[in-house]
């Protein structure tokens, strides 16, 4: 089998451009989180911290034990992997809340009522929106079960 016929999600390039932007992307957002500070005078700033070191291992080596737990599950789907992964997606899904929520403590309590009108409008179109993908997701992987399984037969 030449290059051109390999599946991509088998080759090991792929793998690692993937990895690498993944981890370089988590990396810069706990990086970012951990550098801000809020000063009288200056307001929110970003500063230099230890800990900014500390978190991108922490981001780079948890999105690459990630993105292993979704490749053997793809290799092998296990209930018990299946698990893990939904384990690790949730991980992941607490980890962007949270960075989402984090510079949210920064903001003056006056100002709280219209933050969270804003965060309730955000979060009920992303739930809609979320919703009509998993639903057409769910319909294209039924069909595409379905086709699976007239061609088999």
């Amino acid at each position: 089998m030449n290059d051109g016929d390999r599946n991509l999600l088998e080759d090991k390039t792929f793998k690692r451009v993937v990895v690498f932007s993944t981890g370089l992307g988590l990396a810069s957002m706990l990086a970012s989180l951990a550098a801000i500070r809020i000063g009288r005078a200056e307001g929110l700033q970003f500063t230099w911290h230890w800990s900014i070191i500390l978190w991108m291992v922490i981001a780079t080596v948890w999105n690459w034990r990630f993105w292993n737990v979704v490749w053997l599950t793809q290799a092998e789907p296990t209930p018990e992997r299946k698990r893990v992964l939904k384990v690790y997606c949730g991980i992941l899904f607490l980890i962007g809340l949270a960075a989402f929520l984090y510079p949210i403590r920064f903001i003056e309590r006056s100002y709280w009522a219209g933050v969270a009108t804003g965060l309730a409008t955000a979060f009920t179109f992303l739930g809609v929106m979320f919703w009509i993908i998993y639903k057409f997701g769910q319909r294209f992987f039924e069909e595409d079960e379905a086709v699976l399984k007239r061609t088999a037969v």
